[in-house]
């Protein structure tokens, strides 16, 4: 009985069978191709393009940076002098032969091996081009397009590593001491992110010739009210230190979304600086930089050293910090004081901190400022006097110049700042948020 059924289905599931062929000969049925099927590119320009290899790791660092970075921890860095805050740049080269040649070349660069994300294209009329701003320990894929009009052929796939480090420099067209926030390891295993959070110069020259704006000009400050307003109707937006490049390589290099301004307020010249919230900074408001597409948020630290951390202005500074940076819309941010140094520097080792960064690594950060053309800081400043972050940071008893005493809580560097951030206000679901973006934990 069962074989009389599976004689009578036979005929069935040929007769199926030839339906099915006769529809789709006919296009009455759609032929299904398999979803992993990809498409063959067809080149329409007579051109072969051959790419030179890159040859080993490449590094990103200056050999100044890089003798830093293996000597003795702690050690003070040597040989700064000229800016040395710049990361290398790459050559990359290939050759076209054919009987067409090729109007332009279009370069691009991904992190994936398929390259379907491409994260940098460059546009050129050589045989070359030069990169910078690249990720350290990252393995890159690139291609090239040759191009005549409508006609186009394109290379086979490249790939190149560059050197690990802790550090990853930055090039801004304008500006000094910039630099990635990621890229070092922590106590949780997994390395801080790179391409989200940068630290830096100041965009503009705050209040043109007035204290704290990084500048050098001689100014008699009796007359600075006077030449103020006529100056900077001259000089809008108020020096701007960052060039039309520098602005390109912002948004279209690092993709920026938001500028955070974390200057004092005491470089605001406000006859009392703490009567009430900044809203103005030489013409520029919240949401409103002096860089048109990228949004701005003032910050501003303490310039009055020893509260950078512990009074009511440091807490609500540290605060807004945080807020902003655990919204992942806000990112990529860049935050600066007026040179990248001081107050920069403790907005960066309390981040790195709560993310579980090394001592050593946060020492390091801090004293990588020496290599830009921004004036000098030294270890004693995190430890002695003006600051003390670092001790406060180790569980260390610390006083203020006012002789308050005060010490975090906690039993690691990352527990007593997440601890410091809760007592700020920051809250635990955002702090949560902030670990998941950048440690991806």
């Amino acid at each position: 009985m069962k074989s009389k059924k599976l004689f009578t289905m036979i005929p069935l599931v040929a007769l199926f069978g030839i339906v099915a062929g006769v529809m789709t000969a006919c296009g009455g049925a759609p032929k299904q191709e398999s979803s992993e099927t990809e498409s063959i590119y067809v080149p329409t320009l007579n051109t072969t393009i051959t790419l030179t290899p890159v040859e080993g790791e490449f590094d990103t660092l200056p050999s100044a940076v890089s003798d830093y970075l293996a000597s003795e921890k702690y050690t003070e860095p040597s040989n700064t002098s000229g800016e040395k805050s710049k990361p290398n740049k790459l050559t990359l080269a290939w050759n076209a032969q054919g009987d067409e040649q090729a109007e332009k070349y279009v370069v691009q660069l991904a992190e994936d091996e398929k390259m379907e994300q491409v994260v940098r294209q460059y546009e050129v009329t050589t045989s070359s081009v030069e990169i910078d701003n690249l990720k350290v320990g990252t393995q890159y894929y690139w291609r090239v397009y040759a191009k005549k009009g409508e006609q186009e052929n394109r290379s086979e796939i490249g790939t190149f590593k560059t050197k690990d480090s802790s550090v990853r420099l930055i090039d801004i067209d304008g500006l000094s001491n910039v630099r990635d926030c990621g890229a070092k390891d922590t106590e949780f295993g997994v390395k801080i992110k790179q391409g989200l959070l940068y630290r830096g110069e100041e965009f503009n020259q705050q209040n043109y010739a007035k204290k704290g704006s990084g500048n050098s000009l001689s100014v008699d400050y009796t007359k600075v009210s006077a030449i103020y307003e006529e100056e900077m109707a001259k000089a809008k937006p108020y020096g701007r230190k960052v060039t039309e490049k520098g602005i390109d390589q912002l948004k279209n290099e690092i993709n920026l979304k938001v500028e955070i301004d974390v200057r004092g307020y005491e470089t605001f010249d406000y006859a009392d600086p703490f009567s009430k919230p900044i809203s103005e900074i030489s013409g520029m408001t919240e949401h409103h930089g002096c860089v048109e597409g990228i949004d701005y948020f003032i910050n501003p630290f303490h310039t009055s050293h020893d509260k950078l951390y512990y009074d009511e202005y440091g807490k609500a500074a540290s605060k807004k910090f945080f807020d902003i940076i655990s919204d992942e819309n806000n990112l990529p941010a860049y935050f600066h004081c007026a040179q990248g140094k001081d107050r920069t520097g403790f907005a960066a080792c309390l981040f790195e901190a709560f993310l579980g960064a090394s001592e050593e690594d946060l020492v390091r950060d801090y004293l990588m400022s020496n290599f830009g053309n921004t004036g000098s800081v030294n270890y004693s400043k995190m430890t002695t006097g003006d600051y003390n972050y670092l001790l406060w940071l180790k569980g260390e008893e610390v006083s203020t110049k006012d002789g308050v005493k005060y010490q975090a809580t906690g039993n690691t560097i990352s527990e007593r700042a997440e601890n410091y951030l809760l007592e700020c206000g920051v809250t635990q679901d955002q702090l949560d948020n902030v670990r998941h973006i950048f440690l991806g934990i």
